[in-house]
């Protein structure tokens, strides 16, 4: 308004004419409106929905200049003598005005409403507290069915009884830890990657150590660039101790600062600083490693850290490349996919011994023959096999480099052999929640889908704020015991169901409900086109027993595929 009121009061009309005629249009009205804000009701959350995100889309294509943020929740309102009013207008303007401009934020009572749904993708924002409203309101950003499937941490809203549990009589046996993403005190934001690889190398470092649970990477750097309380931090991923820390590089100096605390009393027990010359940085990172775990336990056996210490790259460049890499590599699209592969080419040119980097490619070319993505995704498998087998004789103690290598034989139908490396894996880092879940997906596709549960609940209990995978996968071996409604639930809390809609299809088509069934082998079909239930199911999927293979066909099938 202060550069040009005449202008701005134009594009402010022409957006509110976008409204008003978008709000007709998916069956709404307008109820009140002012200078800069309206508010309108619907017959139907989905009709909200579908109306916000696509009036969002619309205010970005004619670009008025103008950004709206949007809030909406389910409830009563009350008309009277011209007046609109009710408690659920004050709410969705309160979650309105947490909203980033451009996006839609939900209440709860509205992501449950429509949870499932196949034309709506949910991110859990997390427990607001908002003004004037007594309660904290859990609040999910909400966006359209094309947002690609993610490996990227999902947070979700705690079960309502744990609030109220003490952490330490939560039943959980063995002591556990959240290292929390480090602080980059350098002022480069470029460094930001290497702050976080550090604390990500630690969390590594401490799964390595059988007296101690550590909370996945994803959960726990769900806190990243987010001020909360230890003990709010604590309750969430129901752990007993967090670390926190920071990394301030000075010159060709650096100091790495690390505090221990007692998740429930907040209380500090244990900090250190070290300077160190910046090539020393990885024996820094052991050495914090070993110190945090003694604080919790002080059973550590030296012999087994350095037996299962993991080489360093020569190169910090290579590091950087391959968080870079990974960070691409946590999303389902064909475009990230390459990108994350050639983060990790160019991290195997700067430091040709880092075993990460061929990890990386290994699950890169993995993907693309999954998905026929790339220029040769027929070559994908076999190259996956390669890269792994090259990270093992790169670095024999690296979990991740066999983690690969049994993701590769499980897709070459190498069942006995795709379990022997993930218990290898295993053995070297038995907490790491991501190669636990795979473990268990491999067992599910080898026959032993029961077994595949119980490691499936124990990833989720390391990562509490798990990736969507999780769910799927499990989705998979509940569909093998022939639990088709538990399958389903599964696969609706997601909170982007584009990668189950297989498992749903196919259990919907169990359960007669062939509409639903229908609708998904659409979506499919959308997805993948030349999608076909022969193919998938017996030349993707890796299943050993061929009643699996055929009660998946089948189900495919019925659904329309």
């Amino acid at each position: 308004m202060s550069r040009d009121e005449v202008g701005t009061l134009r594009l402010l009309e022409r957006a509110m004419e976008l409204f008003f005629n978008q709000t007709l249009c998916c069956g709404g009205r307008v109820l009140n409106h002012t200078g800069d804000g309206a508010f309108a009701g619907f017959e139907s959350v989905a009709s909200a929905l579908t109306f916000s995100l696509g009036f969002q889309e619309s205010i970005a294509k004619i670009g008025v200049g103008i950004a709206f943020r949007l809030g909406v929740h389910l409830g009563d309102i009350f008309e009277e003598t011209g007046r609109v009013y009710g408690d659920c207008i004050n709410i969705a303007a309160r979650v309105q005005s947490i909203t980033p401009v451009g996006a839609v934020y939900v209440s709860d009572l509205v992501y449950r409403s429509v949870r499932g749904r196949s034309e709506f993708v949910f991110e859990y924002i997390g427990s607001k507290r908002l003004k004037n409203i007594p309660e904290p309101l859990d609040v999910y950003r909400v966006y359209g069915r094309d947002v690609a499937a993610t490996l990227k941490a999902s947070p979700r809203p705690l079960p309502p009884q744990l609030p109220e549990q003490n952490v330490e009589d939560d039943g959980i046996e063995r002591p556990s830890i959240a290292v929390l993403p480090f602080r980059n005190l350098s002022g480069d934001r470029e460094e930001d990657y290497f702050a976080e690889g550090i604390a990500d190398d630690i969390i590594m470092s401490l799964g390595r150590f059988r007296a101690v649970d550590v909370i996945a990477q994803g959960s726990s750097f769900v806190f990243r660039d987010k001020s909360v309380p230890i003990g709010e931090v604590g309750k969430q991923l129901r752990t007993r101790y967090v670390a926190d820390g920071s990394v301030r590089r000075l010159g060709h100096h650096i100091r790495v600062a690390i505090e221990l605390f007692e998740a429930q009393t907040g209380r500090l027990i244990w900090a250190e600083r070290y300077d160190r010359n910046l090539e020393d940085i990885f024996e820094v990172q052991d050495e914090i490693a070993t110190l945090a775990v003694a604080a919790i336990s002080g059973t550590i056996e030296s012999a087994e850290q350095e037996r299962t210490k993991i080489k360093p790259p020569n190169s910090l460049d290579a590091y950087s490349l391959v968080l870079k890499g990974t960070n691409h590599l946590l999303r389902y699209s064909a475009s990230d996919i390459e990108l994350a592969h050639m983060h990790f080419r160019q991290a195997s040119f700067a430091s040709p011994g880092y075993a990460r980097s061929y990890a990386g490619m290994s699950r890169a070319e993995n993907l693309n023959w999954r998905y026929r993505w790339g220029d040769d995704p027929e070559g994908g498998l076999r190259r996956a096999f390669e890269l792994a087998v090259r990270a093992i004789e790169l670095d024999p103690n690296d979990a991740r480099g066999y983690a690969e290598l049994g993701f590769a034989l499980l897709y070459q139908k190498e069942h006995d052999r795709s379990l022997a490396s993930y218990r290898r894996a295993l053995a070297l880092n038995p907490n790491e929640a991501n190669i636990i879940a795979e473990f268990a997906d491999a067992l599910a596709h080898s026959g032993e889908p029961e077994e595949a549960l119980r490691h499936f609940d124990r990833a989720m209990r390391l990562n509490p704020f798990y990736p969507d995978r999780y769910l799927w996968c499990k989705a998979g071996a509940l569909t093998k015991l022939r639990r088709f409604d538990q399958a389903v639930e599964c696969i609706h809390s997601m909170n982007n169901p584009a990668q189950g809609r297989r498992v749903l299809a196919c259990c919907y088509a169990y359960l007669g409900r062939m509409d639903e069934a229908r609708n998904e082998a659409e979506l499919i079909r959308e997805a993948q086109p030349g999608f076909s239930a022969e193919h998938w199911a017996r030349e993707v999927v890796p299943d050993r027993r061929s009643e699996d293979i055929e009660l998946f066909v089948a189900g495919l099938k019925a659904a329309g595929l």
